[in-house]
């Protein structure tokens, strides 16, 4: 697996304002070849998961990404990846195909709220 990887900060603007933007760069060698990735720490807690769930390196994960993305580009490949794997997880929705009646979107499944948490 690679190394902790460093933390950098960055400002993105959105409607004029500058907002802080955390991202972890990692080395990781990919099909043979060394390459840098960078992305939010959550995504690399994801993929961290999924390898331990699968019995995968770092490495193999993104060598099996990098082998069936196609045209889309690594990282962003290795985000839908991450955010496929764990919506597969999850059981599907109560209300299968519309939304719930307002007050019972009120209560919210424990994945929604934990997920609301590790953003702020």
């Amino acid at each position: 697996m690679a190394g902790p990887g460093k933390t950098e900060e960055r400002t993105e603007s959105v409607g004029g304002r500058r907002y802080p933007s955390w991202q972890v760069c990692r080395n990781v060698v990919v099909t043979g070849r060394r390459t840098t990735v960078r992305m939010e720490a959550a995504f690399w807690d994801g993929l961290a998961e999924i390898g331990r769930r699968e019995g995968l390196e770092l490495n193999q994960l993104c060598s099996l990404v990098d082998r069936r993305r196609g045209g889309v580009k690594l990282t962003p490949a290795l985000r839908m990846f991450v955010v496929g794997y764990f919506r597969k997880a999850v059981p599907p929705p109560a209300f299968p195909g519309r939304l719930p009646p307002p007050a019972e979107a009120a209560r919210t499944s424990p994945p929604f709220r934990s997920a609301l948490k590790e953003i702020g």
